[in-house]
C-alpha cells in the first residue's frame, strides 16, 4: 500500500529531521538511520496515534524498519 508507506515515511522523516526521500524502507531506524531510543519511541507513539493502534498488545518483536511498521499496521488495521 503506497499511501501507507508514504505516511510511515513522513512520520519517520519528521521525527528524525530528515527529508522523506532519505528514508530507506529496509533500513534499521536505530542502526542504519541513527535514531536515538527516544526518537524510536516517538516514532512508535506517532504511528500508534496516527493509525489508532496499540503497538504493545501483541507479543511480537519490536519493529525497526518502515517495512516492518507497515506490515504491522496492515495486519492490525
Amino acid at each position: 500500500n503506497a499511501a501507507l508507506v508514504s505516511q510511515v515515511r513522513e512520520i519517520v522523516a519528521r521525527v528524525l529531521g530528515v527529508k522523506v526521500d532519505e528514508i530507506n524502507d529496509h533500513a534499521h531506524l536505530m542502526l542504519d538511520m541513527g535514531a536515538s531510543s527516544l526518537q524510536y519511541f516517538e516514532i512508535v507513539s506517532q504511528i500508534a496515534s496516527e493509525f489508532k493502534l496499540d503497538t504493545y498488545t501483541d507479543k511480537e518483536k519490536y519493529r525497526y524498519t518502515v517495512d516492518e511498521f507497515c506490515e504491522y499496521i496492515e495486519r492490525y488495521m
